[in-house]
Parts: structure tokens; sequence; C-alpha cells
């Protein structure tokens, strides 16, 4: 009898369980991902953020280097006027990701709805730097100017933003006031 043989196919078939119970561990672990995925979007879908926030959560324990869960999970506290939780998601997003211009208009809707304006500015800034066609940045820009009360750069904003969209009405309104004063 070869011993030597039969330590070999043992030590193969060791080899082969312990690949087919890795690839049946990376399989559930993909199957919950796209669960959770899949809930969190429908979640969200339908107003529960808590819930979406939930299963971004047990995403991110999955896998905690994919950028558009931690994106998602800070557009749902959001939602839910958790700006200081927001701020912290979106900031840990920014390490997976800091080239995407929506993350930075996020970032200048929580600024500016804390009124943090200076912050909200540069952030709105930042967008179009990384995309000039993000016109969305302009009229949010425009509307800090107004608060601002800096007539002449809010008239910019909102210029700039109506080459986009020449038919907003309350933009126009907007400008026509700015213009009377």
């Amino acid at each position: 009898m070869n011993l030597k043989g039969t330590k070999t196919k043992t030590y193969g078939i060791i080899i082969i369980i312990g690949v087919i119970l890795i690839t049946i561990f990376l399989s559930i672990s993909d199957i919950k991902f796209y669960y959770y995925n899949e809930m969190a979007d429908y979640s969200m879908q339908n107003n529960n953020y808590l819930k979406a926030i939930d299963y971004y959560n047990k995403i991110i324990d999955i896998n905690d280097s994919i950028y558009e869960v931690y994106f998602n999970k800070g557009a749902a506290l959001i939602k839910l006027r958790d700006y200081d939780n927001a701020l912290k998601t979106f900031d840990e997003a920014k390490q997976l990701n800091s080239n995407d211009c929506e993350l930075y208009y996020n970032l200048g809707l929580i600024y500016q709805l804390t009124n943090e304006m200076d912050m909200s500015n540069s952030m709105f800034e930042k967008t179009i730097e990384i995309n000039p066609d993000y016109f969305k940045a302009y009229s949010n820009l425009g509307e800090n100017y107004v608060k601002l009360k800096n007539k002449e750069l809010a008239l910019e904003y909102f210029n700039k933003y109506l080459k986009y969209v020449p038919d907003d009405f309350d933009t126009l309104r907007i400008i026509d006031d700015l213009a009377k004063q």
C-alpha cells in the first residue's frame, strides 16, 4: 500500500472541500448583498428611509468599500433630516470616490439646509468644478447669494442656470425681483 498517494489524495479532497465551502460562503455573501441592496432600493422608493439605512448598514457589514452604498445611505439620512450623520456618511463616501459631483452637490444641500452658506457655496463650486453642466448647482448658488444679500452673484448664477433651464418661471421671477431692487 502506498501511503504517499493516500496522503496526496486526502490533501486533494481537503482542498476541494475547502474550495467548495469558500464558494458556498461567497455565494451566500453575494446573495445577502444583492438581497439587501434590492431591499434598500425598494425601501428608498417607498420612502421608508430608516429601513433603507438598516439595509445599507448590513451591506456595509459585508463590504465596506462600495461608494454607492455610502452615497445612498447619506441620501436617506438627508431625507430624515439627520444632517450630522449624513455629513459623516458622505465623508466616508468621499474616501472611496472624491470625484463625484453629486456627492458635493448633496454636501452643498446639507450645508444650505443648515444655513452654513460659505460651506454650501464651496460644495456647489466643487460640483461645478467637477461637472460644469451640473446646472442645479448654479441655481442653488443663486439662492445662497440671495440669502447672503449679494445681488450681483445671485444674478450671475441664476443666469448661468437659465442657460440650461430657460423656462424656469420661478427663477425668472426671482431675477425680475432682484432687478427691481
